[in-house]
């Protein structure tokens, strides 16, 4: 499965996997990878799965793509490529390690007991001193064999040092540890596993120096112990081990040793790392066990900071996306799971507005794309704050308008009056707006605002490939007809929501309308001011 980190701009520290056909990179919320950089076009790459690889493709952005600071407009990605857009710059990778599926490693259940002897070792995690003891020691006369010894687990941990400490995608950290662990010994096949939110052992990197399709099939005894006592083991004699050398696996395979350790970080048990060979017994020995512990350790910590990172990376993302839609106070309550919404189908009573910008044509026409695009993002901030500040819900940006829902998903009976407060403000927003513009030589600008209570119908909406948390329905589609007869410092309202007013506006009735799909006409009120 390929996937793609954000290593240099505003999101740094991103990662994306690409899990469809097809995904789009850009800088519209409705883009599968969301790039909050303005040099970014809404639509600026696209990144689709073909017969041998992956294809990028620019989709006519402004600014063109690099992909190793080469401009393209379509060409197939290779593991390692980075890819700029904007002031982005993207790393691409592809897991050739990793297992396709689940059934790349299989644990057996032979439900043995299984005690140290025999053809066995077991080591104590907790016992494990001796590699900083060695490291430590000013004995001047060590034997040169511990001597070797040490110097050989020194150059692993420099080898994790150097190229894992600081890696913070997990798959690529863990495929670089199953590599360094196959460079130090004399593995033929090999993987690590983590656990996941069930408690379950997922295959994260897999390894085989044979080029075959064949399971890695390990003993659940094997790994239950390893697992459950906290122990790393050995055995240099599979075939002729009692305990394993009736495993099917085992004599199919012709697995001739293999070892075995947990990978723990502060007594939380994260997976295991396992590797056999299939071409002599005794391949592996108590110093080959050592390192494998050595490297687990310091396996388990870079592990546990690329989960933790990760966990953060994934908040604050999830955190940013709920922040473009919702009040800071209903944010923190999602983020606390203290408040549920569904995400699936759902009618509700809700109130809509609708804050559409008059003649933004003529006021953009003599303005550059940024210039465009640093108003919008003004006025869409103050309009936000409005909206959060009366408790409702940024439902979308269409071009130059705001649709707002309130009342939804977060019920309150006075949704109506909130809206209508909120429109008052906006008006009162537009104004100072237009004398921040009118001091800097800009244009000036009004709004109309249209709003209308009703059921809709909200929830996840879209295809496979992208979906958004919105409203539909008739009562939405009436809002949107009642703003497009509000002028410029015009609010209307419709007779639905005046109805559920609980203070007192000055309004002013108008002549009724006939709406498209509408059987009866729909009488406007403007609101003049507050009661």
């Amino acid at each position: 499965m390929a996937h793609v980190q954000i290593i240099n701009g505003i999101d740094k520290g991103q990662d994306f996997l690409i899990s469809t056909e097809r995904v789009i990179v850009g800088r519209s919320q409705k883009a599968d990878l969301t790039i909050n950089d303005v040099s970014v076009s809404r639509s600026h790459i696209s990144i689709e799965k073909v017969e041998n690889g992956y294809l990028l493709e620019d989709l006519g952005s402004n600014n063109g793509t690099l992909i190793n600071d080469s401009l393209t407009v379509s060409s197939e990605l290779h593991d390692g490529d980075i890819i700029n857009i904007g002031n982005t710059s993207l790393k691409f990778f592809i897991q050739e390690n990793s297992p396709s599926d689940d059934e790349d490693v299989v644990i057996s259940q032979d439900n043995q007991s299984l005690e140290e002897g025999g053809e066995s070792i077991v080591m104590d995690l907790t016992e494990f001193n001796s590699l900083n003891e060695h490291l430590e020691s000013t004995n001047k006369d060590l034997d040169h064999n511990i001597a070797i010894k040490n110097y050989r687990q020194l150059q692993a941990m420099l080898k994790i040092s150097n190229t894992v400490a600081n890696e913070l995608d997990l798959k690529v950290l863990i495929s670089q540890l199953l590599d360094i662990i196959f460079s130090e010994t004399k593995a033929t096949r090999g993987f690590i596993m983590l656990y996941d939110e069930n408690q379950n052992l997922i295959p994260m990197a897999v390894k085989k120096m044979a080029k075959d399709d064949e399971a890695i099939t390990v003993s659940s005894t094997i790994i239950n112990t390893v697992v459950g006592d906290k122990k790393a083991l050995l055995s240099s004699d599979l075939l002729n081990d009692d305990r394993f050398s009736s495993g099917e696996s085992i004599i199919a395979n012709q697995i001739r040793s293999c070892m075995c350790a947990p990978l723990v970080y502060h007594d939380e048990v994260l997976g295991v790392i396992h590797i056999d060979s299939d071409l002599t017994t005794n391949i592996f020995n108590s110093d080959d066990l050592e390192l494998l512990v050595a490297i687990s350790n310091q396996a388990a910590a870079c592990i546990k900071n690329a989960i933790l990172l990760k966990q953060l990376t994934d908040e604050e993302n999830k955190r940013s996306k709920l922040s473009q839609y919702f009040p800071p106070q209903q944010v923190e309550l999602l983020m606390n799971d203290k408040l549920n919404i569904s995400l699936g189908g759902k009618n509700e009573s809700v109130t809509i507005l609708f804050c559409d910008i008059r003649s933004f044509t003529s006021i953009s026409e003599n303005l550059n794309a940024i210039e465009v695009m640093d108003f919008l993002n003004e006025f869409f901030s103050a309009m936000t704050d409005i909206v959060f500040k009366f408790d409702g819900m940024v439902d979308n940006f269409m071009g130059d308008c705001v649709l707002a829902v309130f009342g939804g998903p977060f019920y309150h009976e006075e949704h109506a009056t909130r809206a209508v407060e909120a429109a008052i403000a906006m008006q009162e927003a537009q104004n100072k707006l237009n004398e921040k513009f009118a001091s800097e030589g800009k244009k000036t600008f009004f709004v109309g605002i249209g709003i209308h209570s009703g059921d809709v119908s909200r929830g996840n909406i879209g295809s496979s490939q992208l979906k958004k948390y919105t409203v539909i329905g008739s009562t939405v589609n009436i809002c949107s007809r009642l703003c497009s007869l509000a002028k410029g410092r015009e609010i209307f309202i419709s007779e639905a929501t005046k109805l559920k007013l609980s203070k007192e506006f000055k309004l002013e009735k108008l002549k009724p309308c006939k709406v498209k799909n509408v059987t009866e006409p729909l009488v406007p009120y403007k609101v003049v001011s507050l009661g």
